[in-house]
């Protein structure tokens, strides 16, 4: 369960950053505007533990084997 979650919190955080990014045109990559923080944070998060596609693959094995 918790690696379903995980994948999918990175996976929205990461878009929802990189969409303001773009929104903002030359301002996203401002610091003051935190967001190349919050890239960068998710950006970690989706590759430090794995790639979440490998984790939601173990979700889908543990839940079909549930079954």
């Amino acid at each position: 369960m918790c690696c379903g979650i995980k994948a999918l919190v990175t996976w929205t955080s990461e878009r929802a950053a990189n969409i303001a990014r773009e929104r903002l045109g030359g301002a996203g990559y401002l610091m003051v505007n935190a967001l190349p923080n919050a890239i960068g944070s998710a950006h970690a998060g989706i590759t430090a533990e794995g790639d979440n596609a490998v984790l939601m693959q173990k979700v889908a094995k543990e839940i079909l084997s549930g079954m």
